[in-house]
This record gives C-alpha cells, structure tokens and sequence, in this order.
C-alpha cells in the first residue's frame, strides 16, 4: 500500500488510519477537510487576535485541535490546544505560540499535499 511507504515526517497518518479503521477514503475526506477550512487558520487567528474576539479564536482551536487529532497532526494539535486555552484566559501566551502555530500549519500542510498525492495514485482510494 503507497501509503505505509510515503514520508510524512509531521503526520501520524498509520495512527490515524488506525482511528478511522483503516478506511483510506475517511481518511481522505479528513485530509482534504482540513485543507480547505484551516489552510488560512493562522491568518484567521490572527485577525481574530486583532480584534480581541478570544470567543471566536478560542473555537477555532478548539475544532483544530479535534481535526489534529483524526488527522494524526501531534505536534499541531498540542499547539492548538495550548491556543485554545491561552485565548480560554485571555492571558495572551497566544501571541508567542502563533508562529509555532503558522510553522506547523505549514509543514502539515505539505505532508497533508504529499499523502493526498499518494492516495491518489493507488486505487485503494476508491
């Protein structure tokens, strides 16, 4: 299976396919979810930052840290939840961690990118 083979180095995608029983198209859906809703996530954080709207950015990391989770993003997802509580506070460590955070959503992003070209060259996606 291509997948078992491609180097993810930021995504636990064996853990992930584990959670989802194995089921390539879930995982599939997951990836390409995350792609589309949160690619601009650090920007959306940080507008919401701008405009002192906590509630809102504390949602947003809420969802990306369960996303993270199905995804098999570690790294981000410990991230996330450290957004979500700073912005939970109010105690702006947020600010410190948004780089981290805009790091991280990159390199996810280009592992997510990679898996997806993987999966989409097998016919097990199907």
């Amino acid at each position: 299976m291509c997948i078992i083979n491609i180097n993810a180095e930021n995504i636990d995608y064996e853990s992930a396919l584990g959670k989802l029983g194995n089921s390539i198209k879930l995982y599939k859906i997951i990836l390409v979810g995350f792609k589309n809703k949160y690619a601009n996530a650090y920007d959306d954080l940080v507008t919401l930052g701008i405009e002192n709207n906590y509630t809102e950015a504390k949602i947003l990391s809420h969802s990306l840290k369960g996303v993270c989770g199905n995804l098999g993003a570690n790294n981000l997802e410990i991230i996330s939840r450290e957004l979500e509580y700073s912005y939970l506070n109010e105690d702006n460590k947020h600010l410190q961690l948004l780089d981290a955070f805009k790091q991280e959503v990159h390199v996810v992003l280009e592992d997510i990118n990679s898996i997806l070209e993987c999966i989409d060259g097998t016919n097990e996606s199907k």
